[in-house]
């Protein structure tokens, strides 16, 4: 560095600290006159530098010290809130603990208890089965002692009201005879009892109830089917009469489901009867075939009857 140089940077220093004015004199005198001056702002410098220093450093250090004491601070809540969260952690897997403890004991009495259900379910469908035959023999036990005790009774359908004039066991004797002729009985019929069905008595011009007539032989029964079989169509005083066999509800709608093909046997001339409880026997061309479903006397008419048709 140039001399000009240093003194121009010692003089802008100068300036900073202690102004002061250059004469306009030679060189020699102006190196003579600031020589004590430059020495001294140098020291000057120097001791303002070091003051800086000094600030500096116990300002670097004073942000340390703070630095520390915000870092230990922090620390500190940092370790609390770990601490207090570790805390609510831990007593929120304890909860959970118990409650996947308390799960599983529940699955597993409930599994026992599933298990012990299965079992008593196999059981009771054992006996259910068991008790559903029993049943079913009973109700089929049932319904024959029921027909059984219906076998020597006669439906009669068709009769007016009052036909009877309040003595129904004098006035059937008499219908038969009319009905049928008096030649279908060697000896005075014997019944037991005669009555209308249950129920409430029509208005006049209503259809009239049935009467239900108990023969005391079943031969007796047996020979007024059979004659009313033989004459076809039925009269009583002018109006159409229908007798039948009485059979119990359950029965009677079984009977009922062959009407249909019974007409169509009917009217083909086909000869059939109907046995006890449901079942069809149709004689074509001198063979007897016996169905038990209605469904089966259709299938065989329609494959032996129509066809020929």
């Amino acid at each position: 560095m140039s001399r000009g140089s240093r003194r121009g940077g010692r003089r802008q220093t100068q300036k900073t600290i202690t102004p002061f004015t250059v004469s306009n004199t030679n060189m020699a005198d102006e190196a003579e006159d600031t020589t004590p001056t430059n020495a001294l702002t140098l020291q000057d410098l120097r001791r303002e530098l070091q003051a800086h220093k000094d600030e500096i450093k116990a300002e670097i250090g004073s942000s340390c010290r703070e630095l520390k004491g915000e870092i230990t601070t922090l620390r500190s809540e940092t370790k609390a809130d770990m601490k207090s969260l570790h805390e609510e952690l831990t007593g929120e897997l304890t909860k959970l603990h118990t409650a996947q403890t308390e799960t599983k004991d529940q699955l597993e009495e409930m599994g026992t208890a599933l298990s012990d259900t299965m079992d008593r379910v196999a059981t009771l469908e054992k006996t259910q089965q068991e008790l559903a035959k029993k049943c079913k023999s009973l109700q089929e036990k049932c319904q024959d002692l029921e027909n059984r005790s219906r076998r020597r009774n006669v439906r009669i359908v068709g009769v007016e009201e009052n036909s009877e004039k309040g003595n129904m066991l004098t006035f059937i004797p008499a219908f038969l005879r009319d009905v049928l002729g008096g030649d279908i009985f060697s000896s005075p019929v014997v019944l037991d009892r005669a009555h209308r069905s249950l129920g409430p008595k029509p208005a006049p011009g209503g259809r009239p109830r049935t009467i239900v007539v108990c023969f005391h032989y079943y031969t007796d029964k047996q020979k007024v089917l059979d004659a009313a079989k033989a004459r076809g169509k039925l009269f009583y005083n002018g109006r159409q009469v229908h007798l039948f066999p009485d059979v119990s509800p359950e029965v009677g709608k079984m009977r009922a489901a062959f009407n249909d093909v019974k007409k169509k046997f009917r009217d083909a001339g086909i000869t059939y009867s109907l046995f006890f409880p449901a079942r069809l026997a149709v004689t074509l061309d001198d063979t007897r075939h016996t169905f038990d479903s209605p469904q089966a006397a259709q299938d065989f008419y329609d494959q032996r009857v129509a066809r020929k048709d």
